[in-house]
């Protein structure tokens, strides 16, 4: 009778794990985001200014918030540390509140936001992106998923669940016009329920002369082998912008590009060996008409292989590339020693010739 029995509890064993496995599989294809190639982006207004002045000083920032998630006491599980990501809501709270001063105090006439969590397991399901429009009213902004998804089984022990994430552009300027460009990847079903949907946001401004000042916020793939898709997704970005440069609009593309943008003799006195998945910008995809701007005194982002220290990897990962017809005033990253976010925003003085 035993003999029996172990095979029947087996094969009970076998048709439920199976049983299980097929109901995620389709709850994964059900709720999975599969954006259009380019879709419309509804403007939120609050700005009150419709044109933007020539020859006038104006700023913008680029921040990697890390969903309020990413702060020095954190590391993550992709990048070599223990971390699920799933941070308490108090010190989502807490984080989130010192990025905004921070953000606040720059008082930028044009911001750029990447990884702002809107309903997601890791955040405490903080809805961000409310958040921070609250504390920005008088500005325009926009917003687009880049990670949507009903739930990420991994890591087993603590999945991280469902992720709500975006980018945001705010601007103190009219936005006439935003749209969201799918970038490419290489993401195969069904992982593709789980990973990140990367995109460009672009912004429409007008200017007093007539032309379009073209702002896009970018968050770039992070663990692509070689970084073979990242320089695909700057190929995109290239043959997409190439448009607005031969008929003189003038174009900045600020974010997280997560590729190294400092000579690799700049090491800020990091001794941890630089992970894999920093790969170094490839500065032969430039267009002739552009140019790249950062800034090599100190670092943006640091390594989440462990808890921040100063001996932590760090490098510039996040900056612009602008049209030569934007003179740039001054470039500046921010040390807030990774307090409240694994990156430290970038802040870009220029006027528009």
């Amino acid at each position: 009778m035993k003999e029996m029995l172990i095979p029947i509890l087996i094969k009970i064993f076998l048709i439920f794990t199976g049983l299980l496995l097929a109901l995620f599989i389709i709850f994964t294809v059900l709720v999975d985001y599969n954006p259009q190639d380019v879709m419309t982006i509804k403007i939120n207004h609050g700005a009150s200014k419709k044109e933007v002045s020539i020859d006038e000083e104006l700023t913008i920032v680029s921040y990697n918030i890390g969903y309020g998630g990413t702060d020095k006491s954190q590391d993550f599980y992709m990048c070599g540390g223990k971390g699920t990501s799933v941070v308490e809501k108090s010190t989502v709270n807490k984080n989130i509140k010192h990025i905004l001063e921070q953000i606040n105090n720059i008082n930028s006439d044009i911001l750029l936001i990447q990884e702002v969590d809107s309903d997601s397991k890791r955040s405490a399901y903080m809805d961000q992106i409310q958040i921070i429009r609250d504390k920005f009213k008088e500005m325009d902004y926009v917003s687009a998923f880049t990670h949507k998804s009903g739930f990420v089984p991994v890591p087993i022990k603590e999945p991280m669940g469902k992720i709500e994430s975006s980018i945001m552009t705010f601007s103190k300027y009219n936005i006439e016009e935003s749209k969201r460009y799918k970038l490419p990847d290489n993401i195969k079903w069904p992982t593709k329920g789980f990973k990140h949907d990367r995109a460009m946001l672009e912004s429409v401004l007008l200017t007093k002369n007539g032309k379009k000042l073209v702002v896009l916020n970018i968050h770039l793939s992070a663990f692509d082998e070689d970084a073979k898709i990242r320089r695909e997704q700057l190929e995109f970005i290239n043959e997409h912008i190439k448009t607005y440069l031969n008929r003189g609009d003038y174009l900045i593309i600020g974010g997280d590009f997560n590729l190294i943008l400092n000579s690799v003799n700049i090491k800020f006195n990091s001794k941890e060996k630089k992970p894999d998945r920093f790969e170094y910008f490839p500065e032969e995809v430039l267009l002739q008409q552009t140019q790249l701007i950062f800034d090599d005194s100190s670092p943006t982002a640091r390594s989440l292989s462990r808890p921040y220290d100063e001996n932590s990897f760090k490098a510039v990962v996040d900056g612009f590339i602008i049209s030569n017809n934007i003179e740039v005033i001054q470039v500046e990253n921010l040390e807030y020693d990774f307090k409240y976010s694994d990156h430290n925003p970038v802040v870009m003085k220029f006027k528009l010739k």
